[in-house]
């Protein structure tokens, strides 16, 4: 019961992650297009711009969130921003090259946070661990009621 409540808990996060980075993909077309696009002072930094979004699913909700919302924004950048408009189409090696830097980033950084987020659910858990630890060791030298000692001890670890 508590795996299948780990998993709708991280479904629902890398969804709710994935939402909120395709809105920011969303919002950042047409500020993008407002400085002319391609053409105008942002055009070298379109592609920086995109990480934004992938780079907070990423960290809210791990590598499957970005990237998902690291393919949206390069579909994104390809369709608004390298020429010719409106097409997904790849014009020379540079963009092929570029986009998939792009995806790997996006991957990396996903696969990053996920690994963040592991260790930092491991050092709580291990902290609960030793507070249990040292609970015992005080009731062992106090020598309390030790029934109640370890149901608390359990209720704690459990």
């Amino acid at each position: 019961m508590n795996a299948i409540k780990g998993l709708l808990r991280n479904f629902g996060g890398s969804f709710g992650a994935s939402l909120l980075g395709l809105a920011l993909v969303a919002l950042m077309v047409p500020l993008i297009q407002a400085f002319q696009g391609s053409n105008g002072s942002l055009g070298q930094s379109i592609p920086l711009l995109f990480l934004v979004p992938v780079l907070v699913a990423s960290t809210l909700g791990g590598r499957v969130a970005g990237a998902f919302v690291g393919v949206a924004a390069v579909l994104a950048w390809d369709w608004f921003f390298i020429p010719p408009l409106y097409h997904i189409t790849v014009a020379t090696t540079h963009d092929v090259v570029a986009l998939l830097v792009f995806l790997g980033i996006a991957l990396l950084t996903g696969q990053l946070a996920t690994s963040v987020r592991v260790a930092a659910h491991v050092a709580v858990r291990r902290a609960g661990t030793t507070e249990a630890m040292y609970e015992l060791s005080v009731a062992l030298i106090a020598r309390k009621d030790m029934s109640e000692t370890l149901r608390s001890i359990t209720r704690r670890l459990g």
